[in-house]
């Protein structure tokens, strides 16, 4: 006995159709038989992105069901040079602050209307060659409905003499610093808490590109030993430790989430024991997976490789394509 129904899929195409400035659709017509052998037959459907501010770098990271939450960044100023300091590029002296958009299927852009930009730190103390910026990972939704989003607040600049400018021993006095606090946003983008995170010192370097929560809601990201749970607080609430290098944080159809971990013999994927706080069973996972998204009608991730969209099933030997999003 066959079943046939209709799945739009616009979440698995951000990354490739933000490139070209569109949303891309696909109504998807699934076929499958009692053997679990299925069928895909779908069609475009391409909308531009009307961006108010078309150098915002826009990206897509959270869909709603009517719409995606957009981040992006602007020109808001210019800093001042440091004494003796020379712009040398284009932009170089330019403030940009991070901005949270919503974009609707009709592809309308508009920023969140109480959504203050995020400014980056000012340079307090006259470095020269000063770059800092705001990055806003890809918001989450909390149990309340609010946004919450891990901030990276980046600064480097040049300490040392000017003699040394231009030389070899340049970089020797090159300093830089990372900074990471915990954001939380109404619907609306009201800045609702700003909670710096305890990491243990501004060279550490923090993953906040693929984040989650653990069933007592507190923020799971990846430093180098590990998966690292924060409270609301900003506190690690506890970690669960790797030797290995995670690439970041996967969410299962069944609500399970796993670690992406390169190991000698590949990339696993290890599923997170949160009442034992340990790595349980794991996983093979095809290469040139970085990042994916929960799967449907029986497989455990969507994840894109080029312009394929691929389904695949924990366990199988490989993944499966199912289409070409510019085909």
């Amino acid at each position: 006995m066959k079943k046939s129904f209709l799945r739009l899929l616009p979440v698995l195409c951000l990354v490739l159709m933000l490139c070209l400035g569109f949303l891309s659709g696909r109504t998807l017509q699934v076929t499958a038989d009692a053997e679990g052998n299925t069928e895909y037959v779908y069609k475009s459907d391409f909308t531009t992105i009307k961006t108010p501010d078309p150098d915002n770098g826009l990206s897509l990271s959270l869909y709603t069901g009517d719409g995606y939450y957009g981040i992006g960044s602007v020109v808001v100023g210019q800093r001042e040079p440091a004494e003796g300091e020379v712009e040398q590029y284009e932009g170089e002296l330019d403030i940009r602050a991070a901005v949270l958009y919503f974009v609707d299927l009709n592809g309308n852009c508009e920023k969140l209307p109480d959504f203050e930009p995020i400014l980056p730190a000012e340079n307090t103390g006259n470095y020269r060659n000063f770059y800092s910026n705001v990055v806003m990972n890809r918001p989450l939704l909390n149990a309340d409905g609010n946004l919450v989003s891990l901030l990276e607040n980046y600064q480097g600049y040049y300490d040392g003499p000017a003699e040394a400018l231009g030389t070899d021993a340049e970089w020797e006095y090159f300093c830089s610093e990372n900074r990471y606090e915990l954001a939380v946003f109404s619907p609306t983008g009201k800045l609702l808490s700003r909670t710096p995170l305890e990491v243990g010192g501004p060279e550490v370097y923090l993953n906040g590109f693929n984040t989650a929560f653990d069933p007592q809601g507190n923020l799971l990201a990846t430093l180098d030993e590990g998966v690292f749970a924060f409270g609301t607080d900003g506190l690690v609430a506890y970690q669960i430790p790797s030797e290995e290098y995670i690439s970041s944080l996967l969410q299962l159809s069944d609500g399970r989430i796993g670690a992406l971990v390169y190991t000698d013999v590949g990339l696993e994927l290890r599923i997170l024991d949160f009442e034992n706080r340990q790595f349980a069973e794991s996983y093979p996972m095809p290469e040139g997976l970085w990042s994916a998204r929960p799967g449907e009608s029986g497989y455990d991730l969507y994840y894109t490789s080029g312009t394929d969209l691929f389904g695949f099933k924990l366990g199988a030997d490989a993944p499966e394509k199912l289409l070409n999003w510019m085909s």
